[in-house]
């Protein structure tokens, strides 16, 4: 082992990562602030007139976001700085097996690897501690290295020391404490319904859900959770459009409505906290739901 150790260590890459998680958490409340009014206006607009879910209309705001988030680390780390900003501001960066800039497509391939450095439980990421090189499991995957930032092209890239049992303990702690995390969040107490086939039962069930959404955007800290939702599109708590079985819901800031899919001429909501309310479009739109009449009188 030589003396000269030029790689990042765990908590040196681990703070990077942490500044480089509150810039993105910035861009993403940012874009939420200026640019999701104007994607997701028109598209509920258009879904309340159809009440179906036009995903030709959807698809470019679901991959929007997570593409310029890709491309915030893949553009950093094959740039002239081979660095994110975190990387930056620790003075570390990312390079190949010669010691070079890594290229876009090397870049591109490091990051996606990252999703599987997460599954299960980050050990992908903590598995840079005690590594040899440390290389975290999406370094392997591209062959890649996170090293200090006056490291040169040609230096060597030596194996540190196997007698790292205190980072190793460290490692199975933290990959514990996330994994007790994970599981609490899995199997916490929620609001959950399970399906149903009798129309009757799914109504209720879908009454139910949009109470539960209407009184979750009213910050009684209701949860919602189901086995039938099939898609969410929308990224804050202010814009969101969930089909549930046959039922559609659509969020716009604190008005949670419902309506049966493939039929415009309805739409549920409530009112005052506890009264259900149809919002027929056309007359006695609400007979169409298994004849119930609970639109109010007037």
């Amino acid at each position: 082992m030589t003396e000269n150790n030029p790689y990042a260590g765990f908590w040196k890459r681990f703070a990077a990562f942490v500044i480089d998680a509150l810039i993105v958490y910035v861009f993403i409340e940012i874009f939420r602030t200026f640019f999701e009014p104007l994607i997701m206006e028109p598209i509920i607009e258009r879904t309340q007139q159809t009440a179906t879910l036009h995903l030709s209309a959807m698809m470019g705001y679901i991959i929007v976001l997570p593409l310029l988030i890709v491309l915030y680390f893949v553009l950093f780390e094959s740039s002239s700085k081979q660095a994110t900003l975190g990387k930056q501001l620790l003075k570390i960066k990312v390079v190949d097996s010669q010691g070079e800039k890594i290229s876009f497509l090397r870049s591109l391939g490091r990051t996606f690897g990252k999703i599987l450095s997460a599954i299960p439980f980050l050990i992908g990421f903590i598995m840079a501690g005690p590594s040899q090189k440390k290389q975290a499991l999406h370094d392997k995957i591209a062959n890649t290295y996170v090293v200090n930032k006056d490291y040169k092209p040609g230096d060597p890239f030596p194996l540190l020391s196997k007698h790292m049992g205190c980072m190793v303990s460290l490692s199975v702690v933290v990959g514990l404490f996330i994994t007790l995390t994970v599981l609490t969040i899995l199997f916490g107490e929620k609001h959950v319904t399970k399906p149903s086939n009798d129309p009757n039962i799914e109504f209720q069930q879908a009454l139910n859900r949009l109470y539960n959404l209407h009184m979750s955007k009213q910050e009684n800290n209701l949860q919602y959770n189901s086995k039938r939702v099939k898609l969410h599109i929308g990224i804050s708590s202010k814009y969101g459009i969930m089909q549930t079985g046959n039922y559609l819901y659509i969020i716009k800031d604190k008005d949670v409505r419902m309506m049966r899919v493939g039929y415009p001429e309805l739409s549920f909501r409530i009112i005052n906290n506890n009264q259900v309310c149809c919002e027929p479009h056309t007359e006695n739109a609400c007979d169409i739901i298994q004849g119930m009449e609970i639109c109010p009188t007037k």
